[in-house]
């Protein structure tokens, strides 16, 4: 991943990074999400602390693309999230997406980059990943 951006319609949470995150998408649909290499999330959240959130680990996914969506089905992978405002730690939770939650993203894919994005609940989210 070469970058993510998290916008919420208010303007509170402003949050970037994630670079370093790899996907590794096969010819079966299924992919896995590597976050090991990934930088921290950081910037404001909510009434304004300083957020840093810390993603390690895998998650593995299917995908299916219809109606210009592709939509990103969890499966499985041992990803966790440690969440830190303003430098105080607020401990390490797993990232557990039931399967039952598929997320539909807008995307524009080529031959070098994949830009997934979605608007829900107020906010924005994109997600940019890079052809290595």
């Amino acid at each position: 991943m070469t970058s993510i951006k998290i916008t919420d319609i208010s303007g509170e949470t402003n949050l970037t990074g994630g670079a370093g995150a790899t996907l590794k998408v096969s010819s079966d649909a299924t992919a896995t999400l590597n976050f090991d290499a990934s930088s921290p999330i950081t910037g404001t959240s909510g009434a304004g602390p300083n957020y840093s959130g810390s993603y390690k680990g895998l998650m593995t996914l299917t995908l299916h693309t219809a109606s210009g969506k592709l939509t990103l089905t969890p499966t499985g992978g041992d990803a966790t999230l440690t969440n830190t405002f303003n430098g105080v730690a607020q401990g390490t939770v797993p990232l557990v997406l039931s399967s039952d939650v598929s997320i539909p993203y807008d995307y524009t894919c080529s031959a070098s980059s994949l830009t997934i994005s979605q608007t829900a609940n107020g906010g924005a989210e994109t997600q940019t990943y890079t052809r290595s």
